[in-house]
């Protein structure tokens, strides 16, 4: 194996895990392990001759998520499903993916 081959496969898990928690709407990455990840994928980029640029995503009002998804988490206590569907479309319509769990816990996530 090449250097190159095993530094692809040490960093993979990493990335791996990431997407995985994304995608469970996981929120407890933090700064640092982000901030890792992403000196990983540009050493990584570098490696195959690829300029990473980077991305500006516009700001997230967490208030104003969170606030949503107390209404309906109300809403859906209360059978309003119809209410419950327009919360998660809004939340759609602004970039929002939203994860129910069997646990009865929402997170979300950019979509």
């Amino acid at each position: 194996m090449s250097y190159v081959e095993s530094s692809v496969a040490f960093k993979q898990p990493t990335v791996l895990e990431f997407n995985q928690r994304c995608h469970q709407g996981s929120q407890e990455l933090e700064d640092v392990h982000l901030r890792a990840l992403s000196q990983t994928l540009r050493q990584l980029a570098g490696v195959f001759g690829l300029e990473v640029q980077a991305e500006t995503l516009p700001e997230i009002n967490v208030n104003w998520i969170e606030s949503l998804l107390q209404q309906r988490h109300q809403a859906r206590q209360e059978k309003r499903y119809a209410e419950s569907d327009r919360i998660r479309n809004q939340l759609q319509g602004a970039g929002i993916a939203l994860i129910d769990r069997p646990d009865g816990q929402t997170r979300w996530h950019r979509s």
